[in-house]
């Protein structure tokens, strides 16, 4: 610190580049002005007046004082002034600083990347805006009336107005404007309807491409029971190119489209959703739709009855039910039937949400069992007073050599309540015998499963590589279980070499000992949320053993490890989840995802369904 004596006077100069454009400093005082010429104790701790000559060195001291404070008082108005003008200083240099900002913001503009990038990756940006399956977005269904969606008007009426070279590249790209949500056909019967201009203009710059066209009606508007005539007249020059359809529409409008009955000589993929829940008249537009493949239907509860679908060449099928206004969900005997129709199909879904499933017997013109020689994913859904009513004949009644994907739910959120669902996972177990298929993936919910029936699935599936249970029973994951899909130091043995090659076959025969059994050794993604009857060591010596480094040589690792415990039993206790996870955790491979908890069965199933991995 610079020391300045009181008597120094001090001015900042300005303009200039001299040395002294620097604030000063001053030595702090320890009482050295008002004490360095004598001692005044005697006078400070008692009432005497003070002699002559101690009266004349206070007065030289005090004078003294006064003159530093006078000083230090004109130093501190100098600084004050001095940070009045610095302040008004930075102000300034603050708003020019600003203006250059915005002006060199304005001047590199013209330099910005995305103003060189080719039209082929602007129109790629822009592809990506695009909502292209607006039909998935479903929110909700009102008891009464109608389901809700949230649509988005196309971004491409906004982009195009950004500068004309934005412009240019949409309109040089015509697969941009390929996609077409119509949010609500009434608006069409005004004489001068804005989106009729719109639409007419978006299939003129989509040009001959194939078009996802996406036709709504919301439930509470009033409209008549058919398409505008006005966009009919539009839907029969479209109607070539199209590709995808999604009809959220009344079921009487469905009859405005009995004309086009050989014009989707394109469309590929087609999705039924009724905005009211009432009979469908039968359909017969899209019987000579040659290329059809992917078929969605909701709440349709007699497919073959009211679609006459080219069902032998449908590949993706998939049929919800709610079965809200409706009693009955669609029965046995129909799906059969349209399996039995469906000679190419690769992935059948069926959800019987509604509170009843009728059971029936085939009819005449099926021959049960029923092979479906393509099919490798099946997903049914069914409610709880449904799964042993119908599931289990269905699953009886087919034979699928190609299937590698299981995926059964009896809809249920209480972990006890499993009705009559116990001869359900027989019915798998037949399905699988019967069809002597690679299952790669098992899911299987809300309805009771046994070890033993399990252990056989395991041994004859050794491709599965995705277990996943919920709410299957005290009796499907046991001890033994766990054990028999621990891997032992035997069981790495058997990847080795042989080295019997040099030896005799005698002595090969002689010293060989019997091979431990492997269980699911592709076994990658294991899930379970239910009641636990296994030790929690049997557990984690089961997943250790298949994240071991000699193991992964042998048989794939487990990358997704799951564990849901629900808490009935006073034995259990929340402690176990941290004694699992400080046991694992360490062994834990970079990549894989593992989950441990415990709680009621509600708070299971609740996290389970939220949880990011499903």
């Amino acid at each position: 610190m610079t020391q300045t004596s009181p008597e120094d006077t001090w001015a900042p100069c300005t303009g200039c580049s001299c040395s002294n454009h620097h604030t000063p400093s001053f030595d702090i005082l320890d009482e050295d002005v008002l004490s360095y010429e004598g001692d005044f104790t005697r006078l400070t701790h008692s009432n005497e007046p003070p002699a002559p000559g101690e009266a004349h060195a206070l007065q030289s001291m005090l004078s003294k004082a006064e003159k530093r404070i006078a000083l230090l008082e004109g130093h501190i108005q100098q600084l004050d002034e001095m940070t009045e003008r610095q302040r008004t200083v930075r102000e300034s240099m603050a708003e020019e600083c600003q203006r250059m900002r915005d002006l060199v913001r304005v001047r590199r503009a013209p330099l910005s990347a995305i103003r060189r990038l080719p039209a082929e990756v602007l129109t790629e940006i822009f592809r990506h805006t695009i909502e292209i399956t607006p039909p998935k977005r479903w929110i909700s269904a009102n008891d009464s009336s109608h389901w809700e969606f949230q649509h988005k008007e196309s971004p491409l009426w906004s982009i195009e107005l950004v500068s004309r070279r934005w412009r240019d590249a949409l309109l040089s790209h015509g697969k941009l404007w390929s996609y077409i949500i119509i949010q609500d056909v009434s608006n069409f019967r005004s004489r001068t309807p804005r989106e009729l201009t719109r639409f007419a203009l978006h299939l003129q710059r989509s040009r001959q491409y194939p078009l996802s066209l996406s036709l709504h009606c919301p439930g509470d508007a009033e409209v008549e029971g058919s398409i505008p005539g006005e966009l009919f007249a539009f839907l029969v020059m479209a109607s070539p190119r199209v590709e995808t359809l999604h009809l959220y529409l009344r079921p009487s409008m469905l009859a405005s489209f009995e004309p086009l009955k050989s014009a989707f000589r394109s469309l590929r993929t087609l999705i039924v959703l009724p905005n009211e829940f009432t009979d469908y008249p039968r359909l017969e537009a899209f019987q000579h739709a040659k290329n059809l493949r992917d078929v969605e239907l909701w709440d349709v509860e007699m497919p073959l009855d009211e679609f006459a679908f080219p069902w032998d060449q449908i590949t993706v099928y998939k049929n919800v039910n709610w079965g809200i206004g409706r009693q009955f969900g669609p029965p046995y005997e129909d799906t059969t039937l349209l399996l039995s129709k469906m000679t190419r199909i690769v992935e059948f879904e069926i959800a019987y949400l509604c509170d009843f499933c009728r059971r029936g017997t085939p009819g005449p013109s099926v021959s049960v069992p029923v092979t479906c020689a393509q099919l490798s994913s099946l997903k049914l859904s069914v409610a709880k007073t449904s799964a042993s009513i119908v599931l289990d004949v269905l699953l009886n009644d087919l034979i699928l050599p190609s299937l590698s994907s299981l995926d059964i739910d009896c809809q249920e959120t209480e972990i006890n309540a499993y009705n009559e669902g116990e001869q359900l996972f027989p019915a798998v177990l037949g399905l699988l015998r019967r069809s002597r298929c690679s299952l790669r993936e098992l899911r299987y919910k809300h309805a009771l499963v046994d070890a033993n029936d399990l252990l056989e699935v395991f041994r004859m599936s050794p491709s599965l590589s995705c277990l996943e249970f919920i709410n299957v029973g005290l009796d499907a994951i046991t001890d033994d279980i766990l054990v028999r899909l621990t891997l032992s130091s035997d069981s790495e043995s058997e990847s080795d070499t042989d080295s019997g090659s040099t030896r005799g076959a005698g002595e090969k025969e002689q010293g060989e000992k019997d091979e431990p059994e492997i269980l699911v050794p592709c076994l990658g993604t294991f899930h379970l949320v239910t009641d636990a009857s296994f030790e929690n060591d049997t557990f984690v010596q089961m997943v250790l053993s298949r994240w071991s480094t000699s193991a992964v040589g042998i048989v794939g690792c487990l990358q997704s490890v799951k564990l849901g415990w629900v808490g009935w039993d006073p034995v259990y206790d929340p402690e176990d989840v941290t004694e699992i996870l400080s046991c694992l955790e360490p062994s834990r491979p970079e990549g894989c995802q593992l989950k441990v908890y415990f709680g009621t069965s509600d708070e299971l199933l609740q996290e389970y369904v939220h949880d990011e991995w499903m």
